[in-house]
């Protein structure tokens, strides 16, 4: 299995900039659907961030596993990485912790496979897996970052995901995706004919999901 390129602080120093100016973040309103025991009423992240975390939240709930979820442990931090001297990822919004007293850095990660699998699954990267462990940290995949045609692909996975989800909780996440890819065309400096298009069909069905579902 090819080993995974991860999202580096060069990457996010390259496309978004210096962490200070907070360029793309958003304070997220976390549908209520998705208010599920410890999960975050509202979480202040980069808006590329929402759609991929709306979708772990809703596969926590629809899994089950949202009652392994013990603490919501933050998103945004302006800081070095652990163990290292470059930003971490949490400068920019891009990662978040969970669990943290169980699952300290350098630590044998204590999450289940279930639990893992409903943020990998959504666009995550986990740190459990990496040579020096930090169970407690998702972060997002770098594929899904990349502009261009990650950008494009994204917001044809947002697209598919609008119109095969059924209503609540799935229903609050699908339209937070919608919103998402939203966002995430406003990112980009030059957006394709195709990704707009992409965009406005998205925009559309999330009308209709909110209009048939009241």
């Amino acid at each position: 299995m090819a080993k995974a390129i991860l999202l580096t602080a060069a990457d996010c120093l390259a496309h978004i900039g210096n962490p200070i100016n907070e360029k793309g973040m958003t304070l997220w309103d976390v549908p209520p659907a998705l208010e599920i025991g410890v999960i975050p009423k509202r979480v202040y992240c980069h808006q590329a961030l929402v759609g991929p975390l709306a979708k772990a939240f809703s596969a926590l709930i629809q899994s089950g596993e949202v009652q392994f979820l013990k603490t919501w442990d933050g998103c945004f931090n302006i800081r070095t990485s652990k163990g290292g001297s470059s930003p971490s990822l949490h400068s920019w919004g891009l990662a978040v912790d969970v669990n943290a007293a169980w699952n300290q850095f350098g630590k044998p990660p204590n999450l289940r496979p279930q639990f893992v699998k409903c943020f990998t699954d959504a666009g995550f990267d986990w740190g459990g897996t990496w040579s020096t462990p930090d169970g407690m940290h998702f972060q997002l995949k770098q594929s899904l970052f990349a502009a261009g045609s990650g950008a494009a692909a994204e917001i044809a996975t947002l697209a598919k995901d609008v119109a095969t989800h059924t209503p609540n909780p799935t229903l609050a996440a699908a339209l937070a995706l919608t919103d998402a890819a939203v966002r995430l065309l406003a990112t980009l400096d030059r957006p394709s004919n195709t990704i707009q298009a992409a965009t406005r069909s998205i925009a559309a069905a999330a009308e209709q999901l909110r209009a048939e579902n009241g």
